[in-house]
């Protein structure tokens, strides 16, 4: 499994946005703004807090391959990005809140970054029997942070 694509979809209040996961797991991050997401796996309600992605850690929802799903925008704006792989087996959705977000510094000087971890592999007790399986999204959601955090870097300063 390895990183295979990534979006970044952005809409208006009321504005909805679908898509099918296929034969790949995906990793949906709120970057900006509060949505509701539902799928033939679940719904969930007042997803995100933040207004950028400088105000806090983002909510991140990890999903199984052959799911459909609506992401819509309940806040003026919503900023998100998904990634998403090719996978073998079905595994359980799982919301991730900013509190169960791991924080790594790599780097050093001018070349320092911080990575969120998302989805971790293993750090956490419920995602521990889940590391080896969600390496494939982990990796996917870990390329998204990094680039994300240097096109706001480049963008910004």
């Amino acid at each position: 499994m390895g990183f295979s694509a990534f979006c970044r979809p952005q809409m208006l209040r009321g504005e909805s946005w679908s898509f099918e996961t296929g034969e790949n797991e995906l990793a949906l991050v709120v970057l900006g703004g509060v949505c509701e997401i539902d799928s033939n796996r679940g719904h969930w309600s007042k997803v995100g807090r933040r207004a950028n992605v400088f105000e806090g850690m983002p909510y991140t929802l990890y999903l199984p391959r052959h799911t459909r799903f609506t992401v819509t925008s309940i806040s003026e704006q919503l900023d998100i990005a998904d990634g998403w792989c090719a996978a073998g087996k079905d595994h359980a959705p799982r919301l991730m809140p900013p509190a169960e977000v791991a924080i790594e510094i790599r780097g050093g000087g001018n070349a320092t970054r911080q990575i969120n971890k998302m989805i971790p592999p293993g750090n956490n007790h419920r995602a521990r029997d889940r590391c080896k399986r969600e390496q494939g999204v982990h990796r996917a959601v870990d390329e998204i942070t990094s680039s994300l955090f240097v096109s706001y870097e480049v963008f910004f300063h």
